[in-house]
Order: C-alpha cells, then structure tokens, then sequence
C-alpha cells in the first residue's frame, strides 16, 4: 500500500475565472488522513465539499466537472496542470514546472492530439513519456515535439525522458 501524503502548509493561489471573469482565489489546505482530495466551494454562503471521486465526474464536452447533490466543481484539471507549467504553444506542449513550496511531487496525463503525455514532477526532475493513440500517427511523426524550461525535444514514443529542474 503506498503512503499517504499531503502539503505540509497551507497554499493560496489568485487569479481570474476562465469563464466568469472574475478575480478568484484557490486555497490548498493540508488534509486528514484517508482524506483524499477535496474541493470545498467558499463562493455559495455555506462551504460545499466535493470529493475527487470518478462517482462525482459528470459527462461536460472538453473538461473535468465533477458534481454532487449540492454543487459542482469544473476545470479541475487545469489546477493540477498549472504546477507543471503547462501550456498549449504554437501547436505542443510547453512545460515550465515549479511545485509550490511544501509540495514534493505531482503525477499525472493529458491527452493532446491523440497522444498521452506523461507528466511526472518533483523539485529536482521532470519525467515525462508520450504515447500516440493510433500506431499510423508513428509512421507520420516518429518523433513528438514538446517544449521543456523554454528549450525544445523531440521524443520518442514508449521512452521515459528525465530533465533536471
């Protein structure tokens, strides 16, 4: 079983809504164990709590919304994107990572045409891997352009690539 892990200091970012416009701010509180993660919404008079349950994700074209009885959280995707710097440019993906402070890593994969990028950070390293959905997209482009930290790549398919931060 793997350990539980959690920030150690609470975390506030600010910024504007994509969609409202507005200035909103984005709290990471440290959780409790068997937590997991939490989205609690502070903008509807009393906090409502959202749990990052596959149960709680409902089907909405071209984002991540999860739901329960009593509200909805969307874009959640972009969050967790963010500390890694990611950035669609000029047709890749650009990557610039900085975990905030008391954050030892972050996991995860987006899908960008028709190819998995696998992003894996912590504060001395970034590991990312590529697979294409379709093998035909192989014979086109054997190899996937991404940027890193400014500097451009090219990766193979099916190899993990590691680069200092």
């Amino acid at each position: 079983m793997a350990k539980q892990r959690t920030i150690e200091h609470p975390i506030s970012y600010e910024g504007v809504g994509i969609h409202t416009g507005k200035t909103t701010t984005a709290t990471f509180k440290p959780g409790a164990v068997n937590t997991g993660i939490v989205f609690v919404r502070t903008d509807l008079g009393r906090p409502l709590r959202v749990e990052a349950l596959v149960a709680n994700r409902v089907e909405i074209p071209r984002r991540t919304t999860l739901q329960t009885s009593d509200t909805t959280v969307e874009m959640v995707e972009h969050i967790m994107a963010s500390f890694a710097g990611l950035h669609i440019r000029e047709d890749r993906i650009s990557l610039n990572p900085k975990l905030p402070e008391g954050w030892r890593r972050i996991k995860f994969r987006i899908r960008y045409k028709n190819i998995w990028f696998h992003i894996h950070v912590t504060k001395g390293q970034l590991k990312v891997s590529v697979q294409p959905l379709q093998e035909s997209f192989l014979i086109s482009k054997p190899e996937i352009p991404i940027e890193i930290k400014k500097k451009m790549h090219k990766l193979l398919p099916g190899k993990e690539y590691a680069f200092p931060i």
